[in-house]
């Protein structure tokens, strides 16, 4: 009986001991997620409210990443326009690709950027229109970006988290972090899933393609050249498949280009790139520091260059505009 007694206060005490051990854990851990900011692609969380807090500056009068224009335009212009990789995010505004090719290209051009998270081919056009007559600039040059814009045809994935996780997560670091995971990885299967078969579509690729051309159109009637700059999803699972629409792009830019005009595919230069440097974070699939820092550097060269001094190893990503 005594030894039965001793057990059964030694589970008594070794129990409350794990039990205080996982509640400062938690406690601990708790207080660290509130003391952290992290890019969580797209602003979700608590984690990625914060960081959209502390890092999406500067904003100017209409309200993209990047300062005020001037209104000098004593420069030839060139207009960044894309979604929220030209917008930077999950990088700090000068570790963006645009910013880097801006700094690099300042002495002969003055660059302005019109990237606007969630923006895709028709909503991109409204915004160079929009940006042109805003700050009265004539662009020389128009670098569009692209990564699968064709979700403006794309219904968008439904998911319904948990009710009762999503009201602890009001509460609790940890449960808004695990609900923030959950959703990035269940939406984000379902919205690949939706574009690629999107792409595979003819009449759907059609009309994408006609809102497309209209864009090239409308930037050869400013009497300024394109730059098309494709980037595939940069995550291991998907780059790969990216280039069902990195093919059509290439076909789709030599039957609309003009004297000029260059593609450059950003495929090659990922693939160049371990996927942990590639991207942000795992919730966070936009360009890292590093691919902005390379892409930046190719972009400013490609545009100071011509085409006889563009190196070796550019040839496979940077191709000039061979109309028939």
């Amino acid at each position: 009986m005594w030894k039965v007694e001793v057990d059964g206060k030694n589970i008594l005490f070794h129990s409350i001991c794990i039990f205080l051990s996982i509640a400062i854990a938690l406690g601990a851990a708790e207080l660290v997620l509130r003391s952290m900011t992290m890019s969580s692609g797209t602003g979700a969380g608590k984690l990625g409210q914060r960081w959209v807090a502390e890092n999406w500056k500067p904003i100017n009068s209409l309200n993209y990443r990047d300062y005020e224009p001037s209104g000098k335009h004593d420069k030839d212009g060139i207009l960044f326009v894309g979604d929220s990789f030209t917008a930077g995010y999950g990088v700090g505004f000068t570790e963006s690709y645009y910013y880097l090719a801006k700094q690099r290209l300042r002495e002969k051009y003055e660059s302005f950027n019109v990237g606007r998270p969630g923006a895709a081919t028709r909503g991109e056009l409204k915004n160079y229109l929009e940006y042109k007559q805003k700050y009265n600039i004539i662009p020389r040059l128009v670098v569009l970006q692209y990564m699968g814009d064709i979700d403006e045809y794309v219904r968008p994935p439904e998911w319904k988290p948990n009710i009762v996780l999503r009201k602890l997560g009001e509460y609790s670091e940890i449960v808004n972090l695990i609900n923030t995971v959950v959703t990035y990885k269940k939406l984000g299967a379902r919205y690949f899933n939706n574009v690629f078969a999107a792409y595979r579509d003819e009449k759907t690729w059609d009309l994408h393609r006609h809102d497309l051309a209209l864009f090239f159109e409308t930037v050869h009637k400013d009497e300024a050249a394109m730059i098309l700059l494709i980037f595939p999803f940069l995550t291991n699972d998907y780059i790969d498949e990216s280039a069902t629409y990195v093919s059509k792009l290439k076909e789709f830019f030599q039957s609309a280009c003009g004297k000029g005009d260059v593609l450059i595919d950003v495929t090659p230069l990922a693939l160049s790139i371990p996927e942990s440097e590639r991207i942000v974070n795992a919730m966070d699939a936009h360009p890292s520091r590093r691919l902005h820092a390379a892409l930046g550097e190719l972009i400013a060269r490609t545009i100071a260059d011509s085409k006889d001094r563009i190196e070796a190893a550019d040839v496979h990503q940077v191709h000039r505009c061979q109309p028939d």
